[in-house]
C-alpha cells in the first residue's frame, strides 16, 4: 500500500518483482498475481521506490530472456527506464 511505499522510499528499500510466480500456475492464480503486480508497479512508480526484477528461482527452466521479461513488465505498466534500472540491479549484485 502507499504507506509501505513511502517507508520503502524513505529507508532506501528495494521492492522485488519475481516473474517466476507467473508460470506453472493455473490461469486464475496467474491473473490474480498479475493484477497485484500491476498495482504494486503503479505504487512503486508513484512513490519513486526502487525496484528489482528477477526470477528468484533455483531451476534454470524458470529463466527467461531479458527482452521477454522487459516486454512483460512494460505490458504491466512499468516504464522502460525503470525496467532497465530494475534488471541492471540484478546484474550488479
Amino acid at each position: 500500500n502507499h504507506v509501505l511505499c513511502e517507508l520503502a522510499n524513505k529507508n532506501n528499500v528495494v521492492i522485488g518483482f519475481p516473474y517466476r510466480s507467473l508460470f506453472n500456475r493455473n490461469t486464475k492464480e496467474s491473473s490474480l498475481i498479475i493484477g497485484r503486480m500491476m498495482q504494486n508497479i503503479v505504487l512503486c512508480q508513484k512513490y519513486n521506490v526502487k525496484t528489482i526484477i528477477g526470477t528468484f528461482s533455483e531451476k534454470p527452466f524458470d529463466l527467461r530472456a531479458s527482452h521477454d521479461v522487459m516486454s512483460l513488465f512494460a505490458m504491466m505498466g512499468m516504464d522502460r527506464k525503470r525496467i532497465k534500472e530494475s534488471i541492471t540491479q540484478i546484474r550488479q549484485h
